[in-house]
């Protein structure tokens, strides 16, 4: 049978790692929440790159045919 000192000390490792466990986890999951909140933001950042380029284009392309426009009146 192990002595009071031996199981208490075990107890003590036990409740260390567990504790450890537990920081671990919650840190995943503040990585997780982060990184889930990171791909949205990267998300909407395209969409609205992706929103500019097209506006620019069709900006141009409009401009374009004015002044394509204009030079056949002229």
């Amino acid at each position: 049978m192990p002595q009071p000192y031996l199981r208490n000390n075990l107890s003590t490792n036990g409740l260390h790692l567990i504790e450890r466990n537990i920081v671990e986890a919650e840190e995943k999951k503040r990585l997780a929440t982060l990184n889930q909140k990171e791909s949205i933001v990267m998300r909407n950042w395209l969409e609205i790159s992706k929103k500019t380029i097209c506006s620019r284009f069709a900006k141009s392309e409009l401009e374009k045919e004015a002044a394509d426009s204009h030079q056949e009146k002229h």
